[in-house]
Protein backbone atom coordinates (compact mmCIF):
# COMPACT_ATOMS: atom_id res chain seq x y z
CA UNK A 1 0.00 0.00 0.00
CA UNK A 2 1.25 3.67 -1.11
CA UNK A 3 1.49 5.92 1.97
CA UNK A 4 2.99 9.72 1.57
CA UNK A 5 5.19 11.58 3.93
CA UNK A 6 5.99 15.72 4.32
CA UNK A 7 9.52 16.38 4.04
CA UNK A 8 10.42 20.11 4.75
CA UNK A 9 12.53 21.70 2.39
CA UNK A 10 13.50 25.25 3.59
CA UNK A 11 11.65 28.34 5.15
CA UNK A 12 8.90 29.45 2.55
CA UNK A 13 11.22 32.98 2.92
CA UNK A 14 14.17 31.18 1.20
CA UNK A 15 16.04 31.22 4.35
CA UNK A 16 17.73 28.12 5.84
CA UNK A 17 16.28 26.69 9.31
CA UNK A 18 16.92 24.02 11.90
CA UNK A 19 14.17 21.84 10.35
CA UNK A 20 15.25 21.41 6.92
CA UNK A 21 15.15 18.41 5.16
CA UNK A 22 13.17 16.69 8.33
CA UNK A 23 10.26 14.80 7.60
CA UNK A 24 7.20 15.46 9.81
CA UNK A 25 7.10 12.88 12.37
CA UNK A 26 3.97 14.69 14.91
CA UNK A 27 2.16 18.06 14.32
CA UNK A 28 -0.92 20.20 15.89
CA UNK A 29 -1.33 23.55 14.68
CA UNK A 30 -1.03 25.89 17.72
CA UNK A 31 -3.36 27.97 18.49
CA UNK A 32 -2.96 31.77 17.35
CA UNK A 33 -3.47 34.46 20.97
CA UNK A 34 -5.80 37.60 19.71
CA UNK A 35 -2.32 39.63 20.47
CA UNK A 36 -0.93 37.57 17.34
CA UNK A 37 1.62 35.50 19.05
CA UNK A 38 1.26 31.57 19.09
CA UNK A 39 0.10 29.75 21.94
CA UNK A 40 2.20 27.15 23.66
CA UNK A 41 -0.63 24.54 22.66
CA UNK A 42 1.12 23.47 18.93
CA UNK A 43 3.66 20.64 18.63
CA UNK A 44 5.94 19.73 15.62
CA UNK A 45 7.90 16.66 16.15
CA UNK A 46 10.73 16.00 12.83
CA UNK A 47 12.61 12.95 11.89
CA UNK A 48 15.55 12.37 9.27
CA UNK A 49 14.24 8.90 9.46
CA UNK A 50 11.76 8.43 6.49
CA UNK A 51 10.38 5.36 8.06
CA UNK A 52 9.48 7.17 11.17
CA UNK A 53 7.83 10.09 9.51
CA UNK A 54 3.77 10.55 10.03
CA UNK A 55 2.27 8.62 7.09
CA UNK A 56 -1.00 9.89 4.96
CA UNK A 57 -3.07 7.16 2.72
CA UNK A 58 -3.19 10.20 0.04
CA UNK A 59 -0.66 12.71 -0.94
CA UNK A 60 -3.98 15.28 -0.87
CA UNK A 61 -4.53 14.41 3.29
CA UNK A 62 -0.53 15.29 3.28
CA UNK A 63 -0.95 18.67 1.71
CA UNK A 64 -4.71 19.26 3.99
CA UNK A 65 -2.40 18.96 7.18
CA UNK A 66 0.46 21.01 5.34
CA UNK A 67 -2.01 24.15 4.88
CA UNK A 68 -4.06 23.35 8.20
CA UNK A 69 -5.45 26.34 9.28
CA UNK A 70 -6.13 27.62 12.73
CA UNK A 71 -7.31 31.10 13.11
CA UNK A 72 -6.83 33.97 11.25
CA UNK A 73 -3.18 36.12 11.44
CA UNK A 74 -3.73 40.18 12.78
CA UNK A 75 -2.82 40.89 9.25
CA UNK A 76 -6.03 39.45 8.39
CA UNK A 77 -4.47 35.91 6.66
CA UNK A 78 -5.10 32.78 7.69
CA UNK A 79 -3.02 31.01 9.96
CA UNK A 80 -1.01 28.16 8.70
CA UNK A 81 2.07 27.68 10.01
CA UNK A 82 3.38 24.57 8.33
CA UNK A 83 3.26 26.74 4.97
CA UNK A 84 6.38 28.73 6.82
CA UNK A 85 8.52 26.32 4.94
CA UNK A 86 8.58 24.90 1.50
CA UNK A 87 7.34 20.93 1.87
CA UNK A 88 7.07 17.91 -0.18
CA UNK A 89 4.91 15.43 -0.06
CA UNK A 90 6.73 12.68 -0.99
CA UNK A 91 5.63 8.73 -1.69
CA UNK A 92 6.45 5.84 0.59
Amino acid sequence: MTHYVIRLITGANGQRTEFDGYYVKEYKTPRMRADGTYAADGKLIVTRDRATAKRYPTAAQAWEVWRAQRGWRPDGKPNRPLTAWHAAIERV
